[in-house]
């Protein structure tokens, strides 16, 4: 079971040791384009960055609140950040050239990276299955 827990932990090991700041003039739905809205150790997450993954996102953010689309969308660029920063420690982008292309374009290039090497696949449906299995018997039955 241990090795099905291991992206979970790989990412939580990521996110403990990163320097986070939201800046707390900042929002994330109201704030200017390249005002910081957050910091994840040396990187500045930007109003434009919110925007680029409002749109990949689309329909999905539709039943949320403004404040919490904003909120939402803010830790996922944290999250992508964070494992692009580890993609870079991993040198996965090794002879790739991102010249040209946005910051978020970037980050989530490196995150994909990250995420096909690390993660996919790291799990098996068995793993999954067994999880479940032992989640479900540690629930009490109603008499």
């Amino acid at each position: 079971m241990k090795q099905a827990l291991r992206p979970a932990r790989r990412f939580r090991r990521l996110r403990d040791h990163a320097a986070i700041k939201l800046l707390p003039e900042a929002h994330p739905s109201v704030d200017a384009v390249g005002r910081p809205t957050a910091r994840v150790n040396d990187a500045e997450i930007v109003q434009s960055d919110l925007d680029s993954a409002a749109s990949e996102w689309g329909a999905r953010l539709a039943g949320l609140s403004q404040e919490n689309r904003g909120l939402v969308l803010l830790q996922f660029n944290i999250e992508n950040q964070l494992m692009a920063e580890d993609a870079e420690k991993q040198n996965l982008a090794a002879g790739r050239s991102f010249e040209g292309w946005s910051t978020y374009q970037r980050r989530r290039a490196l995150r994909d990276m990250y995420f096909d090497k690390n993660i996919r696949g790291s799990v098996s449906d068995q793993a999954i299955k067994d999880l479940y299995n032992e989640k479900i018997a540690k629930i009490e039955r109603e008499s």
